[in-house]
């Protein structure tokens, strides 16, 4: 149930189980940022992949600065019983003005990993669930 959601603010995130997998560079090229693959994978069109942009702050006509804004998804295809192949994601994003206090990146992080992970979001994750 989202209402009355309980978020641990400042938690921190160790991920336990699973196993790793190596992300490398591949040759596609994107603006403001690089691309990495499962290079494990030999199917090029099966392979997973992780996109990340940075747009760095800059000084505007007003003589403020924009926020600067961090994106990281995750691409996985999928080959479906038609044949059709869809690309299955999670993004992750955050933006944050340059005057932020320091600590004020590690919290947006912090709360952004437990909207994803906190077992009140489940059913939203799942099922779409907004009750």
């Amino acid at each position: 149930m989202l209402d009355g959601i309980t978020l641990k603010e400042g938690s921190t995130y160790t991920p336990a189980g699973g196993s790793d997998v190596i992300y490398n560079r591949l040759g596609e090229t994107i603006a403001n940022g690089v691309v990495l693959g499962n290079t494990a994978e030999a199917n090029f069109f099966a392979r997973e992949k992780v996109y990340v942009t940075v747009r760095m702050p800059s000084l505007q006509s007003d003589g403020e600065y924009s926020k600067m804004k961090i994106s990281m998804r995750f691409v996985r295809p999928q080959v479906l019983a038609s044949g059709k192949t869809v690309y299955n994601l999670s993004r992750s994003e955050i933006e944050i003005h340059p005057e932020a206090a320091v600590g004020e990146l590690a919290n947006l992080r912090s709360m952004g990993i437990a909207m994803f992970h906190d077992a009140e979001t489940d059913l939203t994750w799942s099922v779409g669930s907004t009750k």
